[in-house]
């Protein structure tokens, strides 16, 4: 096993990682334990080791067919282990959205990172050119003159390039150029300094306005812009073993259809990199409503919080021993699966989750609807990237959910 392994997988499971037995032993030596989902202290967020099998597989055989490599987003889960298996599926690097989330993965043993985002501050720049001394190679964004003034500035002295894609924005968007005269300028600049390297273009469709086919449109010509700015650069002969790196969890599907189906200028082969995170454990709301499916295979959502009825103060409402501290509510609030032991379900109809508070959830239940202090209910939650951020350490279980795993987060 490699050291930089190590330094996750000996990490001590202790009263800090909250529903764990308290017993003593490692984040790698939890399978010995044989603990059962009953084992483990309510509320729990748990992920189910069969689904997130399913959604590495099948992102990784969709990347091979459209001939795209997959970056996923480690700021999702911000966890090495579940990097590692992103690697052993095929993924080309990893991608993180500030140098301190790099610094997780760059000490858990990754050797390519891309930041999809501007990188200005002294001591990162310093950090960047230290990590490329030592081999690893980063990739890092830029919209501005004045951001290269400053690559340039803090990285004077670094052995080897530092490699940069130019990031195309939108009005009213975050960063990014907002014009192609503006990105060609830059890229001009760019390919005249000694210690830099443009490697292409970056941006995120995401969260561009809009809703259904008409956000769908304004990503796509978005999207085509993007391509004509990077055929201009390889053109004018301002970029070499050019990228093009674009695709959230939503819309990746338009990425493939705006950068492979096409001609560029002198042949150049682009690699076309998506940076999809939440494939991964996908969920039961805001990406169940919107990622494309894979050329007809659905993912499978792997997150389930588990708690406890713990009151029935009134009639027509239970509260439940989870709240904001637990469970992502900034995307839709979780939705009620299933109601019983794990070996002894019933669908949980007839219940919904009328709000939260900070540590209860209170459920509204229909008339005919019957639950009693202690029944225990699985949840399905909306948006991983807020789910991960509240756990320190996560179970993975099996379909008998027994728990053969624990994810270490590093939020």
């Amino acid at each position: 096993m490699q050291q930089s392994h190590r330094v996750v997988l000996d990490e001590p499971i202790t009263w800090r990682e909250r529903g764990f037995p308290d017993i003593g032993g490692t984040v790698g030596s939890v399978r010995e334990h044989r603990w059962t989902l009953t084992d483990l202290s309510l509320p729990m967020l748990v992920l189910r080791d069969d689904a997130l099998e399913h959604n590495l597989q099948a992102m990784a055989d969709y990347c091979e067919r459209h001939g795209v490599e997959l970056a996923p987003h480690g700021k999702t889960h911000l966890s090495p282990q579940l990097w590692w298996r992103q690697q052993d599926a095929g993924a080309w690097a990893v991608t993180v959205a500030s140098v301190a989330q790099a610094k997780v993965f760059a000490a858990s043993g990754a050797r390519r990172i891309l930041i999809a985002n501007e990188v200005i501050a002294a001591g990162d720049l310093q950090w960047i050119a230290e990590v490329q001394r030592d081999g690893a190679e980063v990739l890092l964004c830029v919209d501005s003159h004045a951001a290269v003034d400053r690559i340039i500035e803090h990285t004077r002295d670094a052995e080897t390039p530092v490699q940069l894609l130019i990031e195309l924005g939108y009005r009213g968007g975050r960063a990014g150029c907002r014009t192609t005269e503006q990105a060609l300028s830059l890229a001009q600049r760019i390919s005249g300094e000694r210690g830099l390297r443009l490697r292409g273009v970056e941006g995120f469709e995401g969260v561009m306005p809009g809703e259904g086919d008409g956000q769908r449109r304004a990503i796509a010509g978005y999207l085509e812009s993007a391509a004509q700015l990077l055929d201009a650069m390889i053109s004018d002969g301002y970029v070499e073993e050019p990228i093009a790196t674009f695709g959230g969890s939503a819309h990746f599907d338009l990425v493939i259809g705006a950068f492979t189906r096409r001609g560029w200028s002198h042949d150049a082969d682009v690699r076309v990199i998506l940076r999809s995170g939440c494939y991964l454990t996908h969920d039961h709301g805001l990406y169940a409503n919107s990622s494309p499916t894979l050329d007809g295979t659905e993912l499978e959502p792997a997150f389930e919080l588990w708690a406890q009825v713990i009151s029935t103060p009134e009639p027509g409402l239970a509260i439940a021993n989870f709240g904001r501290r637990d469970a992502p509510f900034d995307a839709g609030l979780p939705m009620p699966l299933t109601v019983g032991s794990p070996d002894a379900r019933r669908q949980a109809s007839g219940i919904t989750i009328e709000r939260v508070s900070d540590q209860h959830a209170h459920l509204r239940i229909t008339a005919g609807t019957a639950l009693a202090v202690g029944d225990l209910i699985a949840f399905g939650i909306s948006h991983p990237c807020t789910a991960f951020d509240k756990w320190r350490l996560i179970p993975v279980v099996d379909p008998n959910y027994r728990v053969v795993d624990a994810v270490k987060t590093y939020f």
